[in-house]
């Protein structure tokens, strides 16, 4: 009996909550490669790792191979590549999830407070952000804006209870952080404005007497200039602050993409609860006795980005991490943690975290271990790629139409086929070409003398296409043949 109460200690159980926390977390986040994009980067990271040399021009498309792309995430390309080659695509999956689970996870660490409070809120943030976590290189943002918070509230929190440890030493980690993020995902920019914020926020707030006074306001700043000078580190130079705005200025082409949406366009099942965590997050602060100016206001404008942009949604969750444990703790105290920590409340954790592993490690492993059932859960068109590399003849002769979301599959399964278009260039103009405007015309099929004189103009000779698309019916009224079919894709040559 003794040995029974020693093993459920209250020690022991809270190590217990945060061991299975961190795996339920991690199984959430487990995913297999079925992002449209995904296809591109593996493709790129290849290439860099055979050539070792970066691209400066898109080497991908027939249609803007003259176009002077900044391949902004390559070190996220090669890490994609490289785990591929030598571990397979469930390493890439594990990878990827541990990843994301130490973003939720640390975010929420930033602040102080029971271990109980800490885990479920990256729980809840994991959960709501399953839509747009992937294996993708969005995650090393999301990584990177997490030490970031991290970085920023312990540096804080250090300085208000160890005065005489005031100093700017911690935060000089920072401009290292902002060069490794800007090598691996452009999101570096949204936290240089969390940054920006946390400084002047706090310096305000101080002022006005409702928030601690920041420490070493000009030296804050300082490390600001610094940490924005650093993500000029990288090959692309200053150019990656020109993709940057050329994607922020272009609201026909993030119209039409489905990410780049406002967040209603998830759906009620992702919309109502961020919703919902949202008011009860801001609205509980009218009755808070600690209310922490500077997260509220951080939290507030992730909250707006993730409203404007559905992508956003797992930045709203990490941003506003550290406000939801401390919210969160100013109203339970310790209940919350010896509610969780009990026998039986830990007995269903395991329960309900063994059952989600079980279920998503066999999916996952099934899914990237079979390409076919791989394609199909990501809706690319498997039997006709598979048709085509087994009868195709000279690819570097086709000028192939494609359906935009299957552009990073045809690169990563047909090396050598160059694409009409692919998840890199919705926002690619140049003065006599917007090639997304002009593959919604083609595809759309209905100003059919436009249609025909694009076909022309990009001297298109085939078309993968969705069987069900206008634009295949079109193409075979005007005599393109049909060479394959299944019940997603279609083949057609003129």
């Amino acid at each position: 009996m003794d040995g029974l109460k020693s093993i459920f200690s209250d020690q022991n159980c809270t190590k217990i909550f945060l061991i299975l926390g961190l795996f339920l977390i991690f199984f959430i986040n487990l995913s297999a490669p079925t992002d449209p994009d995904f296809g591109w980067h593996l493709r790129n990271g290849y290439d860099i790792l055979a050539s070792h040399t970066i691209p400066h021009f898109d080497p991908y498309s027939f249609t803007m191979s003259d176009f002077p792309w900044i391949s902004y995430s390559w070190l996220a390309d090669i890490i994609i590549a490289f785990t591929e080659k030598y571990f397979g695509l469930f390493a890439l999956s594990v990878f990827f999830a541990t990843a994301a689970a130490a973003s939720f996870f640390l975010a929420a660490k930033a602040i102080k407070a029971n271990t109980a409070t800490q885990i479920i809120v990256a729980l809840f943030g994991s959960i709501l952000s399953v839509s747009v976590v992937s294996i993708r290189p969005y995650v090393f943002s999301a990584l990177s804006l997490s030490f970031l918070v991290f970085i920023l509230l312990r540096w804080r929190q250090n300085s208000q209870i160890y005065p005489e440890r005031r100093g700017t030493k911690m935060l000089w980690w920072l401009p290292l952080l902002f060069i490794i993020w800007s090598n691996l995902h452009p999101g570096f920019a949204i936290g240089l404005v969390l940054l920006l914020v946390f400084i002047l926020a706090g310096a305000i707030f101080a002022k006005a007497k409702i928030a601690p006074k920041l420490p070493f306001l000009k030296n804050s700043l300082l490390i600001f200039l610094f940490s924005s000078a650093a993500t000029f580190v990288n090959p692309c130079g200053h150019k990656i602050w020109k993709e940057i705005f050329r994607t922020a200025a272009d609201f026909y082409g993030r119209s039409q993409i489905i990410e780049w949406q406002p967040l209603y366009n998830a759906g009620a099942q992702v919309f109502l609860p961020t919703l919902i965590f949202a008011a009860l997050l801001f609205g509980s602060q009218f009755f808070s006795k600690n209310r922490d100016f500077v997260l509220i206001a951080i939290s507030a404008l992730f909250f707006v980005l993730a409203l404007f942009a559905w992508r956003n949604l797992a930045l709203f969750f990490i941003a506003s991490a550290p406000l939801a444990v401390l919210t969160t703790e100013n109203f339970t105290d310790k209940n919350l943690l010896k509610l969780a920590t009990m026998p039986f409340v830990l007995l269903i954790f395991f329960a309900l975290t063994f059952f989600w592993g079980w279920r998503n490690i066999k999916e996952i492993w099934a899914l990237d271990t079979n390409p076919p059932a791989l394609a199909k859960k990501a809706d690319f068109p498997y039997g006709a790629i598979k048709f085509l590399s087994s009868n195709h003849l000279s690819p570097d002769a086709d000028r192939l139409f494609n359906d935009y979301n299957w552009g990073g599959y045809i690169l990563w399964q047909l090396p050598g086929q160059k694409v009409f278009i692919d998840g890199r260039m919705p926002h690619w103009k140049m003065p006599n070409r917007h090639i997304f405007a002009d593959y919604q015309i083609l595809q759309a099929a209905k100003n059919l003398n436009t249609v025909n004189s694009l076909i022309q103009e990009y001297n298109l000779d085939s078309a993968l296409i969705r069987s069900d698309s206008p634009l295949a019916f079109y193409l075979s009224t005007i005599g393109w043949q049909k060479i394959y079919q299944d019940d997603l894709a279609i083949i057609l040559k003129k």
